[in-house]
């Protein structure tokens, strides 16, 4: 005699099974996808946030330093630290009207970048 052909519930029964594993594998490869992109973005915040503090040190410790030997040259101290910060507001101007392109833009595309990664 021939096998004993499966019942439409044993059927449905095995579809809804695998259905029910497909979901569970698709829920742990969305759970390993998100650990990997968060992980990558954590990273790269933790190292933003080193070179901002290194760039900001540096960029302190050259303003005080052009501020000293600008004000030797002058033979007034204050006026070597006013001339560093008419420099410092001048790039301030700079950034402010140059902000789209200088700032918002390349943000933009640095995210958009990490991300589609």
């Amino acid at each position: 005699m021939k096998e004993e052909e499966k019942q439409p519930t044993d059927i449905a029964q095995d579809a809804i099974t695998h259905l029910l594993d497909y979901v569970e594998n698709e829920k742990k490869i969305v759970t390993l996808q998100l650990i990997k992109s968060s992980s990558i973005a954590g990273g790269n915040v933790v190292a933003f946030l080193v070179l901002f503090f290194i760039g900001t040190m540096v960029y302190c410790f050259a303003n005080i330093l052009l501020a000293v030997w600008l004000g030797q040259l002058l033979n007034k101290w204050f006026m070597g630290f006013a001339a560093v910060t008419v420099i410092n507001l001048f790039l301030l101007l700079m950034l402010i009207v140059f902000k789209q392109s200088l700032l918002v833009r390349p943000i933009q595309n640095l995210i958009i970048r990490l991300t589609t990664k």
